[in-house]
């Protein structure tokens, strides 16, 4: 019942490491609502004590799309959880308003919070390879100027046009080819790109 809570100010281009906890009462197998009263009380009698404690204030949240927490068992729930909440590999994306931040994790038990963009990974491999292409210079330029230009921060996977990193076998081991091949272009093509992204990210910043 007791999971790992990760927020956006727990992730950095360096990895994802969670400062606190979050009682979760919704079943692997429904995961949108939470579970029932009894079967919240049959598994976890001493957690329905604890957190009854605080009922009324967790009805007292703010309905928000399909959750509404004031009736009935709703107030044991948490808005958008996921089954790519609960893979066990994943990568996690911060909020882009300040570039690209991503981070994989590992665990079941790792639950990433509804400001977080959460994509499921079917291996550690796949997962640690996705964060590295999403964290390099290219994708984080690219990603701000659609952010900046369109002002929409979501599914901005869609546009950036990575590969599907499922397949390991036979891929280039240094990371200019990896980041290259993961792009879907050449290493001239990605070191024009990278030149580009260098020079407008300085003048961003400066």
């Amino acid at each position: 019942m007791v999971r790992h809570l990760l927020k956006g100010s727990d992730v950095s281009s360096d990895g994802a490491t969670s400062g606190q906890g979050v009682l979760l009462f919704h079943d692997d197998t429904n995961l949108s609502n939470p579970m029932p009263m009894s079967d919240v009380s049959r598994r976890y009698p001493h957690g329905l004590e604890y957190i009854s404690q605080f009922e009324a204030l967790l009805r007292s949240r703010r309905p928000f799309r399909n959750f509404d927490p004031r009736f009935g068992d709703a107030w044991l729930g948490i808005y958008s959880v996921t089954t790519a909440a609960l893979s066990a590999h994943k990568v996690v994306v911060r909020e882009i308003a300040q570039g690209m931040i991503a981070a994989a994790v590992r665990g079941t038990d790792v639950i990433p919070d509804h400001k977080l963009y959460v994509i499921p990974c079917s291996s550690a491999a796949e997962a640690d390879r996705l964060a590295g292409v999403l964290n390099s210079r290219v994708v984080h330029y690219l990603v701000m100027c659609f952010s900046v230009s369109t002002s929409v921060t979501g599914s901005f996977l869609r546009y950036v046009g990575i590969r599907d990193l499922f397949q390991m076998e036979n891929e280039p081991a240094d990371h200019e080819s990896s980041l290259a091949s993961a792009l879907g272009i050449g290493i001239d093509e990605l070191r024009t790109l990278d030149s580009i992204a260098r020079t407008e990210l300085d003048f961003l910043q400066a």
